[in-house]
């Protein structure tokens, strides 16, 4: 092996030489062999976008998370505001028939 090129490199390099003579010229192991490596780099690569597109997955199930959480939030809020609005009104309501009651 030379220095510095990994194994890979060189047996993509030899399927490359290979592959670029007519199938017919090759004995069939080598043309099995060669259908072999495609699809494994096919595999690989499927399996880097499947790995790829679990992580995008992951981040929309946090982001949604995140925005369930802030919506849980914001109703809460808006609840309270919706109390302390009622308890408003009900006082301005009783002394507006305090007022009247006097008169």
């Amino acid at each position: 092996m030379p220095s510095g090129q990994p194994d890979d490199d060189r047996s993509t390099l030899r399927d490359e030489s290979i592959a670029q003579k007519p199938l017919s010229a090759l004995n069939p192991i080598a043309v099995r062999d060669i259908r072999i490596a495609q699809q494994a780099r096919r595999i690989q690569l499927l399996e880097a976008q499947l790995s790829q597109r679990d992580q995008e997955l992951e981040k929309l199930r946090d982001e949604v998370a995140a925005l369930k959480c802030q919506e849980s939030s914001q109703v809460s809020a808006l609840y309270d505001r919706t109390m302390e609005s009622e308890k408003l009104v009900e006082k301005v309501s009783i002394g507006t028939l305090d007022k009247r009651s006097c008169f």
